[in-house]
């Protein structure tokens, strides 16, 4: 008996105390997931914020009555009085409805809030971290249509080399130290148009997250950024799409309900092929992309959700047949299993090809007999699995760990018929595996320690291992409700690394990253980060404005780049065309964002620097741009009608100047064609003048009584009609010698300009 009562008093503040509320936050029009939404309890310092896929949950309640808050910004606030009894857990599934002022898409975000509360969130660590807003992209100054990676060079701490690339240097890390994840799917190369473009359909778009340095333990393989997008579930509950035309392409996305659930479909492709036909029958270039997905609710906790998707370029030109494309596809679990542990379970498989084909033509250079002279094939697969859970042990503590596998097979396969150019036949398997956890703790509704570990080991090619450990810690303090501290730490690791064949050339617009792995003779690329920030939220003016300063520093120990100059000389071992260095890089960013009111938008400055360490010797790296200034901002004329505007000035990038040069005239004493030989300068001792850009865009909206609406976008790109220079190219000059009476060579130097003075309108319509 003494027992039972020993037993009962120890019990029962476990059943009083252990009561969780949860569930999902979607939007009630399409039903998809809020992702980030507040919730929180009314007069407590209790609350949390709402996944990837919507699901919350506040756990280690009393039995009682309470008031539950649940908001989204241009969203109607929600207030739920529940009451919970004990031993018995709530499941809540939240629908907000939009705003009524938010109803029209043109001024989503564009309208005083007042029932929004500016309230920071204890538990939500978000230094290093960007949403971007898919609908919002729409309305920028586009260069024919609007893009992700576009957008993304707009943010802080992003820089880029060039108007005619969509690549992104985040935070003094190379292009290839990003993680690009598409619906779970690592995707290698997502560009089309020798880079002008992303692979990403923008109208399929849901949620787009940026994680710049010191990323979450479940992201691995990588020493850079994260780039996670996630596609549109499906609309559930009613038929919806719409049709997009450009100069250069058309697209169209549609969704609606079936069965249990919903799907997306949205499709991508150009018509520059015809045009170009009209003007060269011997040059044709397009490409497409489709994407499809679709989605069923096994149950009220569980659903499953399949993705897939492929994009293509061809081009066909006199000599040469080149293509390479994307194909991913997904299978995503996501399950409560209890009303404290959500699951999700991600199956994945992308592949990444190219195939490229030289010819030579005896006789004429157009008609002659076609010969093949080249061949080259490039084929990248991933096969990855991954499982999460997170449990929300209390209130207080949270913890997340789950199970990440890879395996990427990479080949190539080159055959040089003239025995004069380059060749690389080359086949490599890399095998990912890594357990993961994360430990959340908040003391006092004020600080909130998260530490994180990844652990990983992998094999390369059956010969050799790697094991290691990617720590993380992140903490944050809330100074009061509206500002926070916040710390992030963490070292990373990664067995792949890519070449262009303009890796050691500053011209930087070659399409395609060729991406190898790691082998017995190299050590893992690896890299410490660490950044410090504030935040700052509040509402001026009756407008919601935020602020936010991050300071960084990142040290990246093997880095691989290829080197022109020996990739030219024919070198089969692709050892011999590698160099290794280090990466030294520390910046600091600022930011006010406005995001309700007449205008809204971002300015951002960025003060940062990054050293290649080569030799001992210290160079600026090409993506090394010291200052930056961005303004992306749009003004509501009225209730159809904005214009957005988009300001963009650098510090000029870092090149090799030529010192001089000299000819080659003769051979065994014999004249020949004089060919420019130049002699470079220190490496990255110069710099180009700085970059200038403004882009403006007007955008008006008719809406018509069906629920239909027609958009058009007309942009003006480079409107400063600033001569932004992409590269210098060293050239033979001839010129008459006055005093000698006779003609001699010279060095020159021509200038390769970037984007001048383009229009370009876009025309969408909605049903």
């Amino acid at each position: 008996m003494k027992n039972k009562i020993i037993l009962t008093i120890l019990v029962t503040p476990l059943i009083l105390f252990d009561m969780t509320i949860s569930g999902f936050l979607k939007e009630k029009r399409s039903n998809e997931p809020l992702v980030e939404g507040n919730i929180y309890i009314e007069n407590k310092n209790i609350g949390t914020v709402s996944n990837i896929d919507g699901f919350y949950a506040i756990s280690n309640l009393e039995s009682g009555k309470y008031t539950i808050i649940y908001q989204y910004l241009g969203y109607k606030k929600c207030k739920k009085e529940i009451e919970i009894l004990p031993n018995k857990n709530k499941t809540l599934n939240i629908y907000l409805e939009r705003d009524s002022e938010q109803l029209d898409e043109i001024v989503v975000y564009a309208e005083k809030d007042f029932n929004f509360e500016i309230k920071e969130n204890p538990r939500s660590i978000k230094i290093n971290s960007v949403r971007i807003e898919p609908q919002k992209m729409k309305y920028e100054a586009t260069l024919i249509q609007p893009d992700l990676f576009r957008t993304t060079q707009t943010l802080s701490g992003v820089a880029t080399t060039s108007d005619y690339s969509t690549d992104i240097y985040v935070r003094g890390a190379n292009r290839d130290h990003n993680l690009i994840l598409h619906d779970g799917a690592t995707v290698y190369n997502p560009s089309h148009l020798f880079g002008l473009f992303s692979s990403f359909i923008p109208e399929a778009l849901r949620n787009i997250n940026m994680v710049k340095s010191s990323s979450p333990v479940e992201y691995g393989g990588r020493v850079g950024a994260v780039l996670d997008v996630s596609s549109k579930d499906g609309n559930s509950e009613e038929f919806d799409g719409n049709i997009s035309l450009s100069i250069l392409n058309s697209s169209t996305a549609i969704t609606g309900p079936v069965y249990k659930g919903g799907f997306l479909f949205a499709g991508r492709r150009t018509y520059l092929d015809p045009i170009l036909s009209l003007i060269d029958d011997k040059f044709n270039y397009s490409f497409y992309d489709a994407h499809f997905q679709i989605y069923q609710n096994i149950n009220e906790k569980s659903k499953i959700i399949f993705s897939s998707y492929f994009g293509n370029d061809n081009l066909e030109q006199n000599l040469i047949d080149f293509g390479w494309g994307n194909r991913a596809f997904s299978l995503r679990l996501k399950s409560i299993l209890s009303p404290k542990l959500y699951s999700s379970l991600n199956l994945s498989y992308s592949k990444f090809f190219l195939d490229q084909m030289v010819y030579d033509r005896k006789g004429d250079p157009m008609e002659g007999v076609k010969e093949e002279l080249f061949k080259f094939n490039n084929k990248i697969e991933d096969y990855s699995a991954k499982n999460k859970y997170e449990y929300t042990v209390s209130k207080d503590i949270e913890i997340s760990f789950g199970l990440d596998f890879k395996t990427v097979k990479i080949r190539y396969d080159s055959e040089d018929f003239s025995d004069d150019l380059f060749s690389l036949n080359y086949s490599s398997k890399l095998i990912e595996t890594a357990l993961f956890s994360t430990f959340s703790k908040t003391f006092n509704n004020k600080f909130t320690l998260l530490s994180g570990v990844r652990y990983n080991i992998d094999y390369i090619d059956s010969e050799k291992i790697y094991n290691n450990y990617s720590p993380l810690l992140s903490c944050k303090y809330i100074v009061d409700k509206t500002s926070s501290l916040n710390l992030s730490i963490k070292k990373s690791y990664q067995n792949l690394y890519s070449f262009r064949i303009d890796n050691f050339d500053e011209f930087g617009v070659n399409p395609i990253n060729l991406w190898l792995s790691i082998d017995k003779e190299m050590e893992q690329t690896e890299s410490f980060d660490i950044s410090l920030g504030y935040n700052y939220n509040n509402i001026f003016w009756g407008d919601i404005y935020k602020f936010s300063f991050e300071t960084y520093g990142k040290y990246i120990k093997n880095f691989y780049f290829a080197d022109i100059l020996d990739y030219e000389n024919g070198d089969s071992d692709h050892h011999d065309f590698l160099t290794t260095s280090n990466i030294k890089s520390y910046g600091l960013e600022f930011n006010i964002k406005k995001i309700t009111g007449k205008v809204i938008g971002s300015l951002s400055y960025t003060f940062s620097r990054s050293f290649q360490v080569l030799n001992n010797k210290r160079y600026p790296t090409i993506w090394d741009i010291p200052n930056s200034l961005k303004i992306n901002s749009i003004y509501k004329l009225s209730e159809r009608n904005n214009i957005g505007v988009t300001l963009n000035y650098n510090s000029g990038r870092a090149y090799t100047s030529a010192y001089g040069g000299y000819f080659n005239q003769f051979f065994n004493g014999e004249p020949i064609n004089p060919e420019l030989i130049v002699v470079k300068s220190k490496l990255y001792g110069n710099r180009y003048p700085s970059y200038f850009r403004i882009d403006l865009s007007y955008n008006h909206r008719w809406l018509y009584n069906n629920g239909t609406s027609l958009l058009i976008n007309c942009s003006l790109l480079n409107i400063s009609f600033h001569k932004n220079i992409q590269s210098y190219k060293y050239v033979q000059n001839w010129f008459y010698d006055e005093e000698e009476q006779q003609e001699k060579y010279g060095i020159g130097r021509n200038e390769n300009l970037m984007l001048p003075i383009i229009p370009s309108i876009r025309v969408e319509y909605k049903f």
